[in-house]
C-alpha cells in the first residue's frame, strides 16, 4: 500500500483506531486478561485533552485499549504515522533509515529510531510465528516485546 492510498484509507485518527480494533478482535472486543466476550467502550480524555478509547471487561473490570500489547502501545505517535511507517519499511526491498523515515514521516530522528526499531522487532518476530497456528499473535510474544501488526507482510 502505497501512502497516497494509505492516506485515502486513514483519513482521520479515528479510522486507523477502528481499522485496528477491526483488524485485532475480528468477532469483537474480548477481554485481554480474561477472553470474556462482553467489553463496554469507555471514552474519556487524556493528559492533552484529546479523546482517549478504552474498553472495560464486564467480567473482571480491566480496562485496555486496542494498541495494548502491540508495538503501538505506550507511544503517543498517532496511529497515521506508525502505519505511513509500516508502509514506508515494508515497501523498501532495502530497508530505510531511521533519518530518512523520519524525513518522509515528519518526525525527529530520536523518534524514528524508536519506531523503526520497534517495527524492525515486530516483523523479526512475526517470522517466528507459524500461520494457520490458532494462537493468537499476540498471546505468543514475549512480556517484553510487541506483537506484530503491518499492513503488508516483510519481503
Amino acid at each position: 500500500m502505497n501512502l497516497y492510498s494509505l492516506t485515502r484509507r486513514f483519513p482521520t485518527e479515528r479510522d486507523a483506531l477502528d481499522h485496528l480494533v477491526k483488524t485485532r478482535w475480528p468477532k469483537g472486543v474480548h477481554c485481554m486478561a480474561c477472553n470474556h466476550g462482553r467489553c463496554w467502550p469507555i471514552e474519556s480524555t487524556n493528559k492533552t485533552g484529546g479523546p482517549r478509547r478504552l474498553f472495560q471487561c464486564a467480567s473482571c473490570k480491566l480496562q485496555f485499549s486496542a494498541t495494548t500489547g502491540t508495538l503501538f502501545h505506550d507511544s503517543h505517535l498517532p496511529l497515521s504515522k506508525w502505519f505511513a511507517a509500516i508502509s514506508l519499511m515494508s515497501d523498501a526491498e532495502k530497508g530505510i533509515s531511521a533519518s530518512q523515515l523520519g524525513r518522509h514521516i515528519g518526525m525527529t530522528y530520536k523518534t524514528a529510531w524508536y519506531v523503526a526499531h520497534r517495527i524492525r522487532e515486530a516483523m523479526r518476530e512475526a517470522k517466528d510465528i507459524q500461520l494457520g497456528d490458532p494462537t493468537p499473535s499476540w498471546r505468543l510474544m514475549k512480556p517484553t516485546s510487541e506483537a506484530a501488526f503491518a499492513t503488508k507482510a516483510p519481503r
